[in-house]
């Protein structure tokens, strides 16, 4: 994606792309017996699951979040809990898709990277072991094994997935949370360090929550908006907090603002699930925020 703003969303052509990548899956389903296992897991008519993977892969991709419009956050863990999913209908499952993706307009490496991604998603899916069945794992983009993380949480596969760029930047946004938690244990607890801890913390709470007002900006003169009450409304929140945790004691302070991040951390996951971002974007921002209440409870236990 070499122009600012591509997506995935245009680089596969737009809704037309998406509409033929979901038919193109399940025809390879459909038509290969070998995929007999994930068949059967699917109804006698495909025509509703063609239309909700249509649905899904738009606001995956970056487009339009026509499947959160419809039916609300994926869940996807949650919605498939009902089938037995194993490695073999995983795999399954992946080879109807990159089968279906060589047909795609989308360049090579950029082939192979979503490939990478349907695997961590697919791998997530399973919901059950299969003693004595081996799990060599899923590899066919040009002759390169795709990592295969048994049961690898989404979080840690999500930063995997990042730009280089966004990992460092998000790394280096915890070294202060961290120094400055951990500073007492070693003897140093002077008032000003409190203060920059509380004072950090209220700054990047703050900054955790003007992502919404960017984000319901940006979604205004699309064909879906966000709810902009709720959204607008929500982004000034956290820094209202933060302003008022500079006001608290320390040991207040700190409790406010890690109950805050906690519920900027769920209001992120419920809220922004396919809304256009990239696929990692959620997930990275749950595990940074996890970091970060951990280094504030820490902090706590030195005050």
């Amino acid at each position: 994606m070499s122009d600012v703003g591509t997506t995935l969303y245009d680089l596969i052509g737009g809704d037309a792309g998406i509409h033929a990548l979901a038919e193109r899956f399940y025809r390879q389903m459909d038509d290969d017996p070998a995929f007999e296992r994930i068949r059967h897991l699917h109804p006698a008519d495909l025509a509703h699951s063609k239309e909700k993977l249509y649905l899904f892969l738009s606001g995956w991709m970056g487009g339009p979040p026509l499947y959160v419009e419809k039916y609300g956050h994926p869940m996807l863990r949650r919605r498939h809990m009902p089938f037995p999913i194993g490695s073999i209908e995983r795999d399954q499952w992946m080879q109807c898709m990159t089968r279906a993706l060589q047909d795609s307009p989308l360049a090579p490496d950029l082939r192979e990277r979503l490939v990478a991604a349907f695997f961590n998603t697919a791998d997530f899916m399973r919901n059950r072991e299969e003693p004595g069945v081996p799990d060599p794992g899923f590899g066919m983009m040009a002759g390169r094994p795709v990592r295969s993380p048994t049961q690898e949480n989404p979080m840690i596969a999500a930063f995997n997935q990042a730009p280089a760029a966004a990992r460092i930047l998000a790394l280096g946004g915890l070294i202060p949370f961290w120094a400055l938690a951990l500073a007492p244990r070693f003897g140093i607890n002077p008032p000003q360090l409190q203060q920059a801890l509380i004072g950090y913390a209220a700054v990047i709470l703050s900054f955790v929550g003007a992502l919404h007002w960017g984000l319901a900006a940006a979604r205004d003169n699309t064909s879906a908006p966000l709810p902009a009450w709720r959204s607008y409304g929500w982004s000034v929140v956290p820094a209202l907090v933060a302003w008022v945790a500079l006001l608290l004691p320390y040991h207040d302070a700190l409790m406010l603002l890690s109950l805050s991040f906690i519920a900027a951390m769920v209001v992120d996951q419920r809220w922004l699930a396919g809304r256009g971002l990239p696929v990692w974007f959620v997930p990275l921002r749950t595990l940074i925020s996890v970091l970060v209440i951990i280094a504030l409870y820490l902090a706590q236990l030195s005050a």
